[in-house]
């Protein structure tokens, strides 16, 4: 029912494998699952992930690994009193769709340091949600690789002020990848491989969870 998708540390000169984010694998693509809001499914998801069954991973509790999974501002609303005793080394990734309701927000605050905004710079996830929650970290999405070096700059000296980790979403290319690392984004998530030639992924190219 999951897949996960491996994040790489980007400090340092060899790449790492610093976490992952999981995903559903229901046979159903994901862009088509959660093409409308969904938070009964999103909820059910969770808990599937979230059971016994699962919590058998190695990296459920590791120091040295991060894992990440999305949610909706609904969703996150519905498990809230949960949130305190999830592990510490997992966040959520806030999905760009949602809304922020006050409700969102007065709930969601508290937990800011599990938090990450998801496809930073569409929908709902910029700088007035940024400065909303203070969340952990922000997700920056490819749509703005292809800004000015100058503005990126910019971009993440102010997105410092309020977050501790930047991950670089869909880095797909050389030039992504150097692109990211020459600005200081401190993890990347994607089909590049700088050893390697870039190559469509398979599914035996994801890890199983």
């Amino acid at each position: 029912m999951f897949k996960s998708e491996k994040i790489y540390s980007l400090s340092g000169s060899s790449l790492k494998v610093s976490g992952c984010e999981i995903l559903a694998d229901t046979g159903i693509p994901n862009q088509i699952l959660f093409a409308s809001e969904n938070t009964e499914l999103e909820c059910f998801l969770f808990h599937t992930m979230m059971n016994k069954q699962r919590l058998h991973t190695s990296y459920v509790h590791s120091n040295n690994f991060f894992w990440t999974m999305n949610l909706s501002p609904a969703a996150i609303e519905k498990i809230c009193n949960e949130l305190p005793f999830l592990p510490s080394n997992f966040f959520i990734e806030i999905t760009e769709k949602g809304r922020y309701s006050e409700d969102f927000i007065d709930c969601a605050k508290p937990f800011s340091h599990m938090l990450i905004l998801d496809d930073f710079g569409t929908g709902y996830a910029n700088m007035e949600a940024v400065y909303k929650l203070k969340p952990h970290g922000v997700k920056i999405d490819k749509t703005f690789f292809g800004s000015s070096a100058a503005y990126l700059k910019s971009l993440i000296s102010e997105l410092r002020n309020y977050v501790s980790v930047i991950i670089a979403e869909k880095v797909e290319n050389e030039d992504d990848f150097a692109l990211m690392k020459e600005l200081g984004a401190d993890f990347f998530q994607g089909f590049y491989m700088p050893s390697k030639k870039l190559k469509n992924v398979s599914r035996a190219a994801t890890a199983a969870v």
